[in-house]
């Protein structure tokens, strides 16, 4: 019996203690990498509607401020333009897309930010509004706003 005393080595009782600890550390370390991942995941993609959105409504300050006369209709911003003719900006809500089209463009439009939830346009009432204004809503949540002030017959970002 002494020998047996005297040999090294783990008992099954502390093996099985040491595998429960090392499986519960383990799943800790993976929860927050998961948690992590997923964080970074959001962050790309709140960056991406937040940079595409800021696009979109430069865009649309652009188009409106080289116009020639600005409307609403059916939820879409039309534009005309002296060296571009007609335009209209809208958001498709098949795709949750915002587009341009008219005259020279693809009849679906070309894409100008996508997972976007809301598009507004408010215009100032009359035959010649001083100001357009455009709210964006992306997926997540995001609210961006512009608005453009018509000074002389030019339009200019506020």
């Amino acid at each position: 019996m002494a020998r047996w005393r005297t040999e090294a080595g783990f008992t099954l009782v502390e093996l099985l203690v040491v595998m429960v600890l090392l499986g519960i550390i383990s799943a800790t370390v993976a929860m927050l990498t998961l948690q992590a991942t997923r964080a970074y995941a959001d962050l790309l993609e709140r960056r991406d509607n937040r940079h595409y959105a800021r696009l979109t409504l430069e865009r649309v300050a652009r188009e409106v401020r080289q116009a020639t006369a600005v409307g609403l209709a059916s939820g879409r911003l039309d534009v005309t333009t002296t060296d571009r003719g007609a335009i209209n900006i809208f958001r498709d809500g098949a795709t949750s897309t915002v587009r341009i089209g008219g005259t020279g463009q693809p009849a679906e439009g070309t894409i100008l930010a996508q997972n976007v939830t809301a598009l507004t346009f408010n215009i100032e009432n009359g035959s010649q509004p001083s100001w357009v204004e455009v709210n964006l809503t992306d997926g997540v949540g995001l609210k961006y706003r512009t608005k453009v002030w018509r000074r002389k017959g030019i339009f200019y970002p506020s």
